[in-house]
């Protein structure tokens, strides 16, 4: 299931690009989404930045996706790839269970505009198992949505916590 979101934001590009890198912004989103959010390896490979989270989110899920992972944690590794001073990241998602059968990746662009940077996040979430496969993406996808919503608000309040500074 595709998905594309855009969020502006009253800063410059590269700000925007350093928040999301700080470790203030990673424990507020954690909090915000309760989940837990671990770096298990930040380093440049090359000329690209690259950063492995391991994440592990409690969710009401459907049923028989609950019965299906085997429980009502979902847990995930975000890899991510960016060349810093370009405006693209790549990232890729690898869930911890069906990771045959469970594939979500994409792109985040940060690019300036007249009043301070978009960020706009395209990506593509699949779930191929029979019969729950759609209500499955569904699902995923709107905790992404969610979860992407959540780190614009705590974005926007670190960007005025620092304007105040």
């Amino acid at each position: 299931m595709k998905f594309d979101m855009r969020h502006e934001f009253s800063c410059p590009p590269d700000l925007l690009w350093e928040l999301l890198d700080d470790p203030e912004f990673d424990r507020r989103l954690a909090a915000a989404t309760q989940a837990k959010r671990v770096t298990v390896e930040n380093r440049m490979d090359g000329k690209q930045r690259y950063i492995r989270r391991s994440i592990t989110a409690r969710r009401t899920l459907p049923a028989p996706m609950a019965k299906l992972i085997g429980s009502d944690e979902i847990g995930w590794d975000q890899e991510t790839w960016h060349e810093p001073g370009t405006e693209r990241m790549r990232w890729k998602i690898t869930p911890r269970v069906l990771q045959d059968r469970m594939t979500g990746e994409g792109t985040t662009i940060v690019r300036a505009t007249p009043r301070g940077c978009e960020r706009v996040i395209s990506g593509d979430l699949t779930v191929k198992v029979a019969l729950i496969g759609g209500q499955m993406e569904k699902k995923l996808v709107e905790d992404v949505q969610q979860s992407y919503e959540n780190a614009a608000r705590i974005l926007r309040e670190l960007i005025a916590e620092r304007a105040k500074v």
